[in-house]
């Protein structure tokens, strides 16, 4: 699966991060409720979980929603560097998450790893 888990686990860190204070608004609950979704798709995409993969994207396509609507309600007050960051780095990597998690090589990796795993737990010993 390479590095799809990895990126999973990114995307729910850069979400976490900002949203570490306390916090204020509603939009900082969803962006704490986004990276924790993140957080839960990587430990499940990394056994392979399918619905695991079909929620990555499906929250991949809600964070680069979510990302200028935050962009827009925090009126600017982090300073230019952050939002540029945001807009460069952030909805290009949530839309590369959701088109990933979408594509039918996607599904038969994690497939394959799941078979891999069932033969791997039907050896004894």
């Amino acid at each position: 699966m390479g590095f799809f888990p990895y990126a999973v686990l990114i995307a729910g860190l850069a979400a976490l991060l900002p949203a570490a204070h306390v916090p204020r608004s509603g939009a900082d609950w969803i962006e704490l409720a986004w990276g924790l979704g993140m957080y839960v798709c990587c430990y499940n995409v990394w056994w392979a979980r399918d619905w695991a993969r079909r929620a990555c994207g499906i929250l991949a396509i809600a964070g680069a929603v979510i990302l200028p609507i935050k962009i827009i309600t925090d009126d600017f007050i982090r300073g230019s560097t952050v939002l540029t960051v945001y807009i460069s780095i952030g909805i290009p990597l949530c839309l590369a998450l959701a088109w990933y998690s979408s594509r039918p090589k996607t599904r038969e990796a994690m497939r394959t790893v799941r078979e891999a795993i069932a033969r791997a737990r039907a050896v004894p010993g």
